[in-house]
């Protein structure tokens, strides 16, 4: 019998799934599972010792926190999905069912997990999702007092989309020089955007060929001459349906990037700096694996 570490996020999404579905769920698929708590990670740090595997119940923001212990280790992850974006399950095609998902680990299929460095800060950091200037930073400052009052995640999801686009339409494109792979690719964007998964945020689906194991970033760029088709994505977005992007996605391993302004984000993280500064992206191929149908 294999065993398993739940690692839960209580506060993640909607609380769909409670600590007791959960643990039931995975030992009456044949697993020997046993318990911890993200709010106990900071005193009693994941132990992985012993387990076959870890068994994450959480929200994109809940992968990257327990990814930072297991990036030197070995260990694979099945991932349950409950947050409120989701944007690392949607990219690994995961079932909307927990059942569904753990009855899948029992083949033992693979999925390799790229993450991306950035060299360039105060210290070196990473990211799982996506890395970028323009105006994802500015929706994280207006989601913040907003997100609060939300508790639905499809309420979220849509209030963000829809202050996203409001902000899409007066935001000022910025200067970025960017060399990818060598190749210059510089000039004035209202957004640009390193990408390992095919959406960020509010499942912003721009890179619709991202693939996170196969070594290569994809960097989208949207142009002051691409607004009103960014706006109008977002319009689709906000009614409930995906319209299919035409922005520019030019693929590499290595990023050069220098914003003029100083505000980013990593992943879910937004980042101010006291000034510009030239920033160094590379990918670190299979750094992690995760349990796929």
């Amino acid at each position: 019998m294999k065993l398993v570490k739940l690692v839960h996020n209580p506060g993640a999404g909607d609380g769909e799934y409670s600590v007791e579905e959960l643990t039931s769920a995975i030992e009456s698929a044949g697993f020997y599972c046993s318990y911890a708590s993200t709010k106990n990670l900071k005193e009693s740090p994941v132990q992985t010792n012993h387990f076959d595997f870890i068994a994450l119940a959480g929200g994109d923001g809940t992968i990257r926190k327990i990814a930072k212990q297991l990036l030197e280790e070995d260990v694979p992850i099945g991932l349950l999905p409950t947050g409120t974006a989701n944007n690392i399950a949607k990219t690994l095609q995961l079932p909307s069912s927990a059942r569904e998902i753990i009855a899948g680990w029992k083949r033992g299929k693979f999925k390799k997990f790229d993450i991306g460095v950035v060299e360039g800060l105060e210290e070196q950091t990473f990211f799982l999702e996506g890395f970028g200037f323009g105006v994802f930073p500015l929706l994280m400052d207006a989601m913040k007092g907003e997100d609060r009052k939300l508790d639905d995640p499809d309420t979220k999801i849509k209030t963000a989309v829809e202050m996203l686009r409001e902000i899409v339409k007066i935001a000022s494109p910025t200067r970025c020089d960017i060399l990818i792979d060598g190749k210059d690719r510089s000039g004035k964007f209202l957004l640009a955007e390193v990408m390992n998964i095919r959406s960020i945020g509010p499942n912003l689906n721009l890179s619709p060929i991202s693939d996170p194991g196969d070594g290569i970033f994809e960097l989208v760029l949207i142009t002051e001459d691409q607004r009103d088709d960014f706006i109008e994505y977002l319009s689709s977005k906000s009614y409930g349906y995906e319209k299919n992007t035409s922005f520019d996605v030019i693929q590499g391993k290595h990023i050069r990037m220098a914003w003029e302004g100083t505000s980013l984000h990593i992943d879910d993280e937004k980042k101010v700096l006291e000034e510009p500064v030239e920033l160094n992206i590379s990918v670190r191929p299979a750094a992690l694996k995760f349990l796929v149908p």
